[in-house]
Formats: C-alpha cells, structure tokens, sequence
C-alpha cells in the first residue's frame, strides 16, 4: 500500500490540528493575567516541541513509504 506525498501531508496537517487544539484546550483552563509573559514562554516552547515532534514523525512517515516503495519493485 503506497501513499502519494500529497497524503502523507494531508495526514501530516491533521496530526498538526489535532495538536493544536488539545494545545488549544490545554491553554483555555488557565486563565491567569500576573503570568501572562510566562505563559507566552512557555507556549513557545510547546509549540516548538510540537514542531520536534511533527518533523520526527514526518521523517519516519517519509522514510517508511521510500522504502517501501523501492521494495515493491
């Protein structure tokens, strides 16, 4: 089963929504305004790690179809 690139972003992008808006819910509970610069921080940070993430796993996905496409030949 091979998977053309265009999908592999197409599940790329929703893995990416879903994480946004778990990041979104995350991030509604706490309403504080004294640390509001810490929360800024701090969403920076999660969102790069999302970003980590998404690359790791996009890379994975990239590699795996690669291989498999070369295999079936």
């Amino acid at each position: 089963m091979e998977r053309t690139e265009a999908e592999i972003a197409k599940t790329g992008r929703r893995k990416m929504k879903m994480m946004m808006m778990m990041m979104m819910m995350k991030k509604k509970k706490k309403k504080k305004k004294k640390k509001k610069m810490m929360l800024k921080k701090k969403k920076m940070t999660m969102m790069m790690m999302v970003r980590l993430r998404l690359r790791r796993w996009w890379k994975k996905t990239r590699i795996r179809d690669v291989s498999a496409e070369d295999f079936s030949d």
